[in-house]
């Protein structure tokens, strides 16, 4: 009698473990982000990550695996598709210069909430899902000699609906 209160004891121990295991806040939520791949130039990879934050902002970072010391790098994310000629700036990312050759380098910028989108001359409200959905495009650029821009490499941001 004394073995089967003991097994259904050990038993109901195991079972309780197990219950409390499954029930482990550890899970936190999950963070919904995007990735990119940019068509890039000179065999150079690209990529642009957008990551939605939990205050309905988001981060934005662009990076290029490879890049030329002293070339100051523009990254910034267009209205419209690669296709297109727009280039109604919808977010300035930022210029950073290259400190060695073959070094990767990138622009992040955070918690974005509003951007001011092209026609207006206000802020409007701009979520992850905004960006998602809203037609646009990356580019990485650097100046050449006369001021002229020379791409390094661009692609779409959005998913067609």
């Amino acid at each position: 009698m004394f073995k089967n209160r003991a097994l259904l004891g050990l038993l109901a121990t195991a079972v309780f473990g197990v219950s409390l295991a499954a029930c482990s806040d550890d899970d936190g939520p999950s963070v919904r982000s995007k990735t990119y791949n940019l068509v890039a130039t000179n065999g150079a990879k690209a990529q642009v990550v957008a990551t939605a934050n939990a205050d309905s902002s988001f981060n934005l970072k662009i990076t290029l695996s490879s890049s030329t010391k002293d070339t100051t790098y523009a990254f910034n994310v267009f209205k419209g598709s690669i296709a297109s000629t727009t280039t109604d700036t919808l977010l300035k990312v930022g210029n950073f210069k290259s400190t060695a050759n073959g070094s990767a380098i990138s622009a992040q910028i955070s918690n974005i909430k509003t951007v001011v989108l092209p026609g207006n001359t206000t802020a409007t409200k701009f979520t992850y899902d905004s960006l998602v959905k809203y037609p646009s495009y990356a580019k990485i650029t650097f100046k050449k000699g006369a001021g002229t821009d020379s791409v390094v490499a661009k692609g779409n941001l959005y998913q067609a609906q």
